[in-house]
């Protein structure tokens, strides 16, 4: 396919069908599917025009119909011989192709054809304040920005695009600006009214299970390797109180929010490359665990190993093996369980101080 037939099938496209094209074009392959429709698309409507920002001209489109009845009733004849050529014109004017339409019904149908073309500037959606929730799908369902896919954010700004006459939105959150067709509006819920503290935890708690604060939980990891679902292993090199930045190579950057809403789709920061094929579709959950994983633990014998408890009776205190017993899991769970003797001696002391100051409060008088 040249260069001509390429520039005629992009020129057929609307503006939002070669804007959506240019966007897929600019977002990274990581699949072979993707990159045999980049190719594709190559292919069909040329390179040169996905990566340019130059829209091409507009196009006057008239009913074939109504230019040859205006020339067959002898209707700026010289005007239309000149935008249309002899093509679209019959040979000689004939009288028995005039229409029944008079001239002034042509005359009126031509002009209200061609201010049907002239471009209105377009007013905006959304005014500076407005909440958006930011779209990133195109029409087949495919998501061509993951990070960024169903975030919350506030208009600062926009302006018009004067090639294409898109309008493009600014936010607050210092994200990349987005065409309007991107955005939805977005309405707050509003905290429902409560009476009583146990209400107003049970909503607390409700709301904070809605979001997940990453940065809050990897904010003392600087340096660690963590894993992103699309761009594998990613090194965390700042957190700030707007996002996080990741190193996926050497002078390669992402940098996705620190918060993300858990109703809003797939999270695809992971803690590791395990914990995404172990909960592919729940990011909070390997988080849990990764977060149980790191809390400190207290210390337990390993199966046969030796450690001490304190007698009920007051007996001096006294070593076991262990073997994991119903009975060493309850002596455990209770916190008579010591890594030695003199640990068990500490504990024991406590213990007694512990009880006769109990008592001495029930002393009979």
């Amino acid at each position: 396919m040249n260069k001509e037939q390429q520039d005629l099938l992009w020129s057929v496209l609307s503006k939002e069908e070669r804007e959506s094209k240019r966007n897929f074009i600019g977002t990274p392959s990581n699949n072979d599917f993707s990159r045999g429709c980049k190719k594709a698309f190559s292919e069909i409507f040329g390179h040169h025009n996905l990566t340019s920002s130059t829209e091409p001209e507009d196009m006057l489109m008239v009913e074939r119909k109504y230019i040859q009845e205006m020339y067959a009733d002898g209707v700026g004849t010289h005007y239309l011989i000149n935008l249309f050529g002899d093509k679209c014109l019959p040979d000689t004017p004939d009288s028995s192709n005039i229409s029944n339409i008079g001239k002034d019904e042509l005359e009126h149908r031509l002009e209200q054809t061609v201010q049907a073309s002239v471009q209105v500037e377009p007013k905006p959606k959304f005014k500076v304040g407005d909440k958006v929730k930011v779209s990133c799908r195109e029409k087949d369902g495919t998501v061509w920005d993951s990070i960024t896919d169903g975030r919350i954010v506030t208009i600062s700004g926009h302006h018009i695009e004067p090639t294409n006459g898109l309008i493009i939105y600014e936010f607050k959150e210092g994200i990349r600006d987005f065409a309007e067709h991107w955005l939805e509006p977005y309405t707050e819920e509003k905290e429902p009214i409560v009476s009583t503290h146990d209400t107003m935890d049970d909503t607390k708690q409700t709301m904070e299970e809605k979001e997940l604060d990453l940065g809050e939980l990897i904010k003392d990891s600087i340096g660690e390797t963590f894993f992103n679902a699309s761009y594998g292993d990613v090194m965390l090199k700042r957190v700030d109180e707007i996002c996080m930045l990741f190193e996926i190579s050497e002078g390669q950057t992402l940098t996705p929010p620190r918060i993300f809403l858990l109703d809003t789709g797939f999270i695809p920061y992971y803690p590791s490359k395990e914990s995404f094929l172990k909960y592919p579709l729940d990011a909070h959950k390997a988080w849990d665990e990764w977060q149980n994983e790191r809390k400190p633990k207290r210390w337990r014998a390993k199966d046969g190993g030796t450690y001490w408890l304190i007698p009920t009776d007051g007996s001096p205190i006294v070593s076991n093996k262990e073997h994991f017993t119903e009975y060493q899991n309850k002596l455990y769970e209770f916190g008579n369980y010591f890594r030695t003797e003199e640990e068990a001696h500490q504990a024991a002391e406590a213990v007694r101080e512990t009880l006769m100051k109990f008592h001495s409060n029930y002393t009979e008088k």
